[in-house]
């Protein structure tokens, strides 16, 4: 293997150890996927035992695990009976 491929090899495999740190260090990106282990799975089920864990917040932190592919957001739509 030459030495460039070396180098090239090296500086890849630093990229995606520092990209999944950079992603998972963000301050509620840790606790949301320990929920999402746990079962948790609604927007409001993140928030129950964090009081300083705002809409916004929230919100900006799975919006941001979504587009680094962490998580994939499913809307489930309900039926309703009409009769």
């Amino acid at each position: 293997m030459a030495l460039e491929e070396k180098l090239y090899a090296n500086q890849f495999e630093r990229n995606i150890v520092g990209s999944a740190i950079k992603t998972i260090s963000n301050k509620w990106t840790f606790y949301i996927l320990k929920d999402l282990f746990l079962g948790k799975k609604r927007f409001t089920q993140f928030q129950e035992n964090r009081p300083n864990l705002d809409n916004k917040s929230l919100a900006r932190c799975l919006k941001s695990m979504e587009n680094n592919n962490l998580i994939e957001k499913r809307l489930m739509i309900m039926k309703q009976n009409i009769s």
